[in-house]
């Protein structure tokens, strides 16, 4: 995994959605059903890029961006090279919370 790709190979769904929540920086969950193992590939635009558009003028004629500032988002990839679709919902989750934090003690 890249910043602005994925390339996975044998792996089960959740696995899957587990990638695009570290990609998206949002909790991703696996709702397809889908069982088994993929191999998958995923190119994207990420949504916080250094420029929004065409890169600037300035740059050398041979600088290449890593990615297309002009590709698909995420979302967008996912339908388009996928097949699936990403929706936005709201839903309780377990959430731990750590009060306080103490160093063992020697036995």
């Amino acid at each position: 995994m890249s910043p602005f790709s994925l390339f996975a190979g044998g792996m089960p769904m959740a696995a899957l959605a587990n990638a695009l929540s570290q990609a998206s920086g949002k909790l991703v969950t696996d709702k397809t059903g889908l069982a088994g193992t993929f191999d998958a590939e995923l190119i994207y635009t990420p949504e916080e890029s250094p420029f929004h558009g065409p890169p600037p003028p300035d740059l050398p004629p041979d600088f290449r961006l890593p990615f297309d500032p002009n590709g698909p988002s995420l979302a967008d990839a996912l339908r388009e090279q996928w097949g699936l679709k990403l929706e936005s919902k709201k839903e309780l989750v377990d959430v731990y919370v750590i009060d306080r934090l103490e160093r063992p003690t020697e036995n």
